[in-house]
């Protein structure tokens, strides 16, 4: 296939918002948006050309009727997964992009940042799983060590994502391509609540309980430069309860969800973990979870999805309340719109026309066309 149009005698331009010519990027996961000047109603693909280190990615993806596309890299790929924070190395990266007559080469420089002041994500397992575990037999106990290393594994990817969408909405404000930085992996820390005492305390009281037990604890009490982002790993949700009241409503699945949080501030942003389900577990999967429509059933899953009722809609309210209340970590208050303001509820119409290029080499596209996009956002609303 090929990305230009026979006979159309146009001239063409392909402008890209955000990143530059030379600019240096310090987060692994790089948003692309831009479009094709002027509009071609024959061009209808675009063609994207990443070399990265000694490897080089190519890909086809849909421009949207108005000419716009939005590409997702990892500029992580080919790295070991679960490692630590990499070296601080430079690495030259060039980007091409052509469509139609349209041509645009980005050279440019990825770098992860490097800083004291970090986040540490935490996993927040309760002290009493331990012995549980030990009861059971040895392969049911190695089952659950590896259920921690995967849901450790997908806050890692979910944080990466959370980092590009920061560094693409400070750039969009106005301010310099610049991120938080991620201390490494996602840890499990253990707390000396029992499950029960877990599940029968509020949010406001797991925030400072396990604030203080994290300040409190020889590993991470005395790094002062450090704020934490923490998952509880043994958060509840009665079903069958909210199915057999009759009332689906946000305020009554809440009442029903246990062990549950959503609260940052200070040095904490604590969150639950029941609406993991709809999370990607892998970069491969980010465009179908923003994507999918598939139906919440709120008899064995709780929605916090603004009432869309669907995985995706899930995973856009969940993780823009983590870019929400890690921002309340970072001092920032609220504001009329943007993950800081209602609007972090849909964080996945800032993901419209994006495709994402996978490992694989596969283009998968996330979202539709204008009109789409506009039916979508006019029935959300309702």
């Amino acid at each position: 296939m090929n990305s230009s149009v026979t006979g159309c005698k146009r001239i063409h331009s392909i402008e890209v918002e955000q990143l530059q010519d030379s600019e240096e990027v310090q987060h692994s996961f790089l948003l692309i948006k831009g479009r094709l000047e002027p509009k071609c109603s024959a061009a209808k693909q675009l063609k994207a050309t990443l070399e990265l280190r000694d490897e080089s990615l190519e890909q086809l993806t849909q421009l949207s009727s108005a000419g716009e596309f939005k590409l997702l890299f990892d500029l992580h790929k080919g790295e070991r997964e679960r490692q630590e924070e990499p070296a601080v190395t430079s690495r030259a990266c060039l980007l091409q992009l052509r469509s139609c007559s349209g041509s645009r080469l980005i050279r440019f420089t990825y770098k992860p940042r490097s800083s004291p002041y970090r986040v540490q994500p935490l996993y927040i397992v309760c002290q009493d799983e331990k012995e549980e575990e030990q009861e059971q037999e040895q392969e049911k106990e190695k089952n659950a060590r590896s259920d921690h290393s995967a849901r450790c594994s997908l806050i890692d990817l979910n944080l990466r994502l959370v980092q590009c969408i920061y560094a693409h909405k400070l750039h969009a404000a106005g301010f310099a391509n610049r991120t938080f930085t991620l201390n490494g992996p996602c840890r499990l820390f253990r707390s000396q609540l029992t499950t029960e005492e877990t599940l029968a305390k509020t949010e406001d009281e797991l925030w400072q309980h396990f604030a203080g037990e994290i300040l409190s604890c020889a590993q991470w009490g005395q790094q002062l430069h450090l704020k934490f982002v923490a998952f509880v790993a043994c958060t509840r949700y009665d079903g069958a309860a909210v199915a057999a009241s009759g009332d689906l409503s946000y305020a009554n699945i809440r009442r029903h969800l246990r062990g549950h949080a959503a609260l940052g501030g200070g040095g904490l942003a604590l969150f639950g973990s029941a609406h993991f389900y709809s999370w990607p577990r892998a970069f491969a999967e980010i465009g179908d979870c923003v994507r999918s429509a598939e139906r919440v059933d709120v008899a064995r899953l709780p929605d916090e999805s603004n009432y869309r009722r669907t995985y995706g809609g899930v995973y856009a309210s969940t993780l823009g309340a983590v870019c929400h209340e890690l921002g309340h970590c970072f001092d920032l208050g609220h504001t009329l719109n943007g993950v800081m303001g209602q609007g972090f509820d849909y964080l996945n119409r800032r993901t419209h026309y994006v495709f994402v290029l996978t490992a694989s080499g596969d283009t998968k596209r996330l979202a539709c066309d204008d009109a789409e996009a506009e039916a979508e956002a006019e029935a959300d609303s309702h």
